[in-house]
């Protein structure tokens, strides 16, 4: 059986996405769930060439997903930094909101166009 949200934050028995990531030795069960599920506290809203208007980025896996489908180069410190950082804390294994920060700087990096 698969566990819903509900389940996993109350620890309940059953078979987890989550018990195949290496981060459930070094997490608290209910840390990983909240990463998956919780947003940024303030959106990041860009412009990227290759998808029609814009982008509202308000969780590290959306933002993982954009870097490695959408964005315009996949090269650079900052671009690497924000794909692993964003990556970790949408499994939550890194803190979401130094994700955030990463991910801002992939922006800066690429030139991409940040509305907010």
């Amino acid at each position: 059986m698969i566990c819903d949200p509900a389940q996993l934050v109350r620890n309940e028995e059953c078979i987890s996405p989550l018990s195949y990531f290496n981060a459930s030795r070094h997490y608290p069960y209910e840390e990983r769930v909240r990463a998956m599920i919780e947003t940024w506290n303030e959106c990041v809203i860009i412009q990227l060439p290759e998808l029609d208007g814009v982008q509202m980025v308000w969780t590290p896996a959306r933002a993982a997903v954009l870097l490695s489908d959408s964005w315009p180069v996949d090269y650079g410190v900052a671009y690497t930094n924000a794909l692993n950082k964003c990556t970790d804390a949408m499994l939550g294994t890194y803190p979401w909101e130094q994700a955030r920060e990463a991910f801002v700087e992939a922006i800066a990096e690429a030139k991409i166009t940040k509305l907010h």
